[in-house]
């Protein structure tokens, strides 16, 4: 299955905006490692996005 362009971009913007939350969720319990790891996944996913 092809994609187009705008849905390249809503894939990895919705996957980043996922870690994000992810991220925010690891932060409240204080597992710090993992969300540090979330906020990457999410910032190289938004990079993704922006590339496409």
């Amino acid at each position: 299955m092809k994609m187009t362009k705008a849905e390249h971009i809503n894939y990895w913007t919705k996957n980043a905006d996922r870690d994000w939350q992810r991220a925010k969720n690891n932060f409240k319990l204080k597992d710090y490692v993992f969300c540090l790891f979330c906020l990457h996944m999410s910032l190289e996913k938004i990079c993704k996005a922006l590339w496409v």
